[in-house]
């Protein structure tokens, strides 16, 4: 456990930049690359931690109803598709 402490501020650190927005933060939608829209969804079931917009999101959703979607701005939310 000892040979950890040293390492303990980095480890957080990447768990918080994963968890947040991490360097997503100034990035264009990947699915659409449209200036005017922003990315704040990430799903938690695909995507691999990426951030899209919500044009996108909801087209690539279309056939997977129930993944876990988040909204991300300065909290987290998390949405169903449906609504």
């Amino acid at each position: 456990m000892s040979s950890w402490r040293p390492l303990l501020d980095r480890c957080l650190d990447e768990l918080l930049r994963a968890e947040g927005r991490g360097e997503e933060k100034d990035k264009l939608c990947p699915g659409c690359n449209d200036p005017n829209a922003t990315p704040t969804i990430r799903c938690k079931d695909c995507y691999g931690g990426q951030i899209f917009c919500i044009k996108c999101t909801l087209h690539d959703h279309q056939s997977a109803p129930f993944h876990r979607v988040e909204v991300r701005t300065s909290f987290v939310v998390y949405i169903p598709l449906e609504s």
